[in-house]
């Protein structure tokens, strides 16, 4: 995650004038949030954190925008790296997770970003959510991704694709690795080059002098095989497609895990578009915390809901068991929250407009994506 891989440097002062919009502002101060009863079903329970919501222009998701035809998200023959390019009149958020359809393999986005109109190419860091595939699926363009319906669905994905991130925010501020890649690889015992990311077409190694990122692509693969084993247990179904049995996206998109996502969207659908204070929502599987999304305003939270509860269906029905779990205590939840604001932060000044600030609690990890000036744009909090 270099700042080229998140945004350009050239954009630096476009993205400096899309601070003053309203609903961007200040984040709401941690006092002032709030963590209300949860809502249930099955396995699922989901607390709506309430707080003050910023007002006016709310920008467009990657989806809405790819619908209207004002984005494109380019393939660049790199899987760590693509391209997206604004050519509408509106801003464009996107999203942490949003996972991207087509091109030569399916990829998941890393970063929240806010691309702006008319915005030309900005690169993004990505990783490969369907192993094997460098080439066109079926009608598929190559060249260009056509959707992106989907959020990475489990706790332990998105950690994997925030591997790299932690590792190089807190390089940031550490001396610099120096030296070949392989002389790099043995100073760093904990991070590894393993042959499926060596051998994985499109894929670059690093330049002497950065640090050696972690194997989080091996990390992202093998968490989307057992993604995909958990459903196919529960739903007592193959959900691999045999278009590409490795995607993500593909499994995702099965019918008989839409029927068991229909379930809970239908019990908690409902409450989540009804709440207006509602400024973010933190999921708990199985009485367990798994992880948590603020952003600056209720109009902007209600864009992802729909997201956010798919993927909290998907991870809950991997998850299933014939036990009912308790509800964890909304003293937990409060607990979750607050250790991810205590924690040793990090901070890496993408350019003049953007910064990813990563906290590192006890027991959770957080990753905001602010303006100039601190202004949330989204916060994403995991349990470790």
């Amino acid at each position: 995650m270099t700042d080229r891989s998140l945004i350009a440097p050239f954009l630096a002062s476009i993205f400096a004038l899309l601070v003053a919009l309203p609903a961007l502002g200040a984040p709401p101060a941690s006092e002032a949030r709030r963590v209300a009863d949860p809502i249930t079903h099955e396995n699922l329970a989901i607390y709506f954190i309430k707080g003050r919501s910023e007002t006016g222009p709310v920008p467009l998701t990657l989806d809405e925008a790819l619908e209207k035809g004002g984005v494109k998200v380019h393939e660049t023959q790199q899987v760590s790296e693509l391209e997206i390019e604004n050519t509408g009149e509106e801003a464009v958020l996107v999203h942490a997770g949003d996972i991207v359809k087509g091109g030569q393999q399916d990829r998941v986005l890393t970063v929240t970003i806010l691309v702006p109109p008319k915005s030309g190419r900005v690169p993004i860091s990505s990783y490969c959510v369907e192993r094997g595939r460098w080439s066109a699926r079926g009608n598929e363009e190559v060249a260009t991704f056509a959707s992106s319906k989907t959020f990475m669905p489990s706790l332990e994905g998105k950690r994997a694709m925030r591997i790299a991130q932690k590792t190089e925010v807190a390089a940031a501020s550490a001396p610099v690795v120096t030296g070949s890649v392989d002389e790099q690889s043995a100073s760093l015992p904990v991070q590894t080059l393993d042959a499926d990311r060596l051998n994985n077409r499109g894929n670059t190694l690093p330049h002497a002098g950065q640090p050696v990122a972690p194997d989080a692509q091996g990390e992202v693969w093998r968490n989307v095989a057992r993604m995909q084993s958990a459903l196919g247990a529960n739903l007592d179904s193959e959900v691999a497609a045999a278009a590409s049995p490795t995607s993500l996206q593909l499994a995702l998109e099965n019918e008989k895990l839409a029927k068991a996502q229909a379930a809970y969207v239908d019990a908690l659908k409902p409450r989540g578009e009804s709440e207006g204070e509602v400024i973010g929502l933190v999921i708990a599987v199985n009485g367990e915390l798994k992880s948590a999304d603020i952003y600056p305003s209720n109009a902007l939270f209600r864009k992802f809901w729909t997201k956010h509860l798919n993927a909290a269906a998907t991870e809950a029905i991997a998850r299933r068991d014939d036990t009912k779990a308790a509800e964890p205590a909304k003293a937990d939840v409060e607990a979750f929250l607050k250790d991810a604001e205590t924690g040793k932060k990090h901070e890496q000044a993408l350019n003049d407009a953007l910064s990813l600030e990563v906290t590192d609690g006890e027991k959770t990890e957080a990753f905001a994506s602010r303006m100039k000036g601190g202004a949330l744009l989204h916060m994403n909090l995991l349990k470790k």
